[in-house]
């Protein structure tokens, strides 16, 4: 199973899918999807970046290369002693961003 390390698109864009990639284990290859992802890599900021990228994704979706099968559960409990609870879309809770109430 293959996830994101950071909350980028290119973070497993590129790397699973690009073709010639090495994890791309599927050896999907798409000119065009190519094309995107050096356009949003050479893009002068990451807003400027991601419209490519969420093209590039576009394209996996319409010719899926890999059936998506896994999807990863996670929970976090907390209680009325946690003053500020932070959950990160990537790494589930921020623990280092969590505080306690203070009695």
């Amino acid at each position: 199973m293959t996830s994101s390390d950071y909350p980028f698109l290119e973070t497993y864009l590129a790397p699973v899918h690009g073709t010639g990639a090495d994890s791309n284990a599927t050896t999907f290859s798409n000119a065009e999807f190519d094309s995107l992802m050096k356009q949003g890599d050479s893009a002068p900021s990451m807003a400027e970046a991601i419209p490519f990228y969420q093209q590039a994704e576009d394209i996996l979706a319409e010719e899926l290369p890999v059936i998506p099968m896994f999807w990863r559960k996670v929970a976090a409990l907390y209680s009325e002693n946690v003053d500020t609870f932070v959950w990160n879309e990537v790494s589930g809770a921020a623990y280092g961003e969590i505080s306690l109430k203070q009695n």
